[in-house]
């Protein structure tokens, strides 16, 4: 494909819209005589008008080189060596990488690179390359764009800026090769679709599904963190629509499929119609509940029917349901979504209480209990989340929901008016009022 160069005339890519220290460390690499371009995820969110998430540099310059030039760089990796600089108080950092080329078998130790131990040589990532070569390694097209701080423009190798248009998430070379070389990218190109709205290209979308059983070997993080990712943008709804349809949710999370195939058997009493699962993602999208910054509260959410279903066994096998220490029936529950997503023993735990609490919520009794013992307790924000959730899924009584929204609200507000005054006593103790 030939390379395209769009000038300052012919895209919206502003330098008042970088980052300020990546713009600073650009214009370091570029004055000290190295190529440096702005590259991926940054240039891509600009192009379509959105605030980018990071700004990453890819340059000719060497790792050393870059280690020396930046006095508050330090070079991470051992396969391949990327230069992080830390920007600021707030632990913020700015990756660069050297151009680099898809790598070869090859028997010589290249800049930052180890043996692995097998006979006859090494397969390494740290294969330094020109800007070309960098581009057509990357996953795909509309992430492979650079932003030249030189000449104000666009660089195109492979094609993105037509991509970017049509709005489709392509893959850069031969995609069966590369969702082998790599079975998470498989899950990145959902997520990109997702986020940014855009249709699959066809082969790409084929090599997806029959390439999915390689999604078991890819690294077990990574897949939980792209399946978390899902979750975080606000488009879990698509995201997990487009997992159904490839055939990976079938692999990630089995757990899921058979909670819809009993749905749609009408086997699962909360949910006859099989809708619930849909629709908490649509209500977890419209509610925008990414922004709380709760990974814990976003798999409770997305777990809320197969709470919904446990509860419905617990209550067929006789199990006193107002007996809140025993929480074994939810943690069984909890336990195939904690699995999936990667959640550590304290994670399950924090999910297990807000579930615990929504039960409260739900088989709570104004004439044996006493509101406060509900409203006090730790997690009753997250707990009532759930329940708004239950409600829009028309899942309990609007008399009781407006009850427990006044509950919440007051219980808000109190919680507010202690903030202040903590912060009015401590206000009281500075050395400023003491004069």
């Amino acid at each position: 494909m030939a390379t395209k160069i769009f000038s300052r005339d012919f895209h919206n890519v502003s330098r008042k819209n970088i980052d300020g220290d990546a713009l600073r460390i650009l214009y370091k690499l570029y004055d000290s005589g190295h190529t440096a371009y702005l590259v991926g995820g940054g240039v891509r969110d600009m192009l379509l008008n959105r605030a980018p998430k990071d700004f990453d540099i890819s340059t000719s310059a060497r790792p050393a080189q870059i280690r020396c030039m930046f006095g508050n760089c330090r070079l991470v990796g051992k396969r391949f060596r990327l230069a992080h600089i830390y920007c600021g108080k707030n632990g913020k950092i700015i990756e660069v990488s050297t151009f680099r080329r898809n790598p070869e078998f090859v028997n010589e130790v290249s800049e930052g690179e180890e043996f692995d131990g097998g006979d006859g040589g090494i397969i390494p990532d740290n294969t330094f390359g020109c800007p070309e070569e960098d581009a057509k390694r990357r996953d795909f097209t509309v992430n492979g764009l650079f932003y030249d701080i030189g000449s104000y423009s666009i660089i195109d190798f492979v094609g993105g800026m037509q991509d970017l248009k049509d709005g489709i998430v392509r893959s850069i070379g031969d995609p069966e090769i590369r969702f082998k070389e790599d079975p998470v990218r498989m899950l990145r190109a959902i997520k990109f679709c997702a986020k940014l709205d855009f249709n699959m290209e066809k082969e790409t979308w084929k090599a997806i599904y029959n390439n999915r059983r390689y999604i078991n070997s890819a690294s077990t993080p990574r897949v939980q963190e792209e399946l978390m990712r899902f979750l975080e943008y606000d488009r879990a709804e698509r995201s997990f629509e487009l997992l159904l349809k490839s055939g990976l949710m079938t692999i990630l999370m089995p757990h899921f499929i058979d909670y819809l195939r009993q749905a749609r058997d009408g086997k699962v009493p909360s949910d006859p119609h099989c809708e619930y699962f849909w629709q908490t993602l649509e209500l977890c999208d419209s509610m925008q509940l990414s922004r709380r910054g709760d990974r814990q509260l976003l798999a409770a959410v997305i777990s809320l029917p197969l709470f919904l279903q446990a509860f419905d066994q617990a209550e067929q096998g006789g199990l006193d349901l107002n007996d809140f220490g025993n929480t074994e029936w939810i943690a069984e529950a909890v336990g195939r979504c904690c699995e999936c997503f990667g959640f550590c023993r304290h994670s399950q735990d924090k999910i297990i209480q807000y579930y615990n609490l929504l039960r409260r919520i739900i088989l709570f009794d104004r004439k044996k209990t006493k509101l406060k013992e509900v409203t006090a307790k730790a997690h009753f924000s997250e707990a009532f989340v759930l329940y708004q959730i239950l409600y829009g899924l028309k899942a309990i009584d609007e008399n009781d929901y407006i009850f427990w929204r006044g509950a919440y609200d007051k219980s808000a507000a109190k919680t507010s008016v202690s903030a202040a005054d903590r912060i009015e006593r401590k206000a009281g103790c500075s050395p400023e009022r003491a004069q």
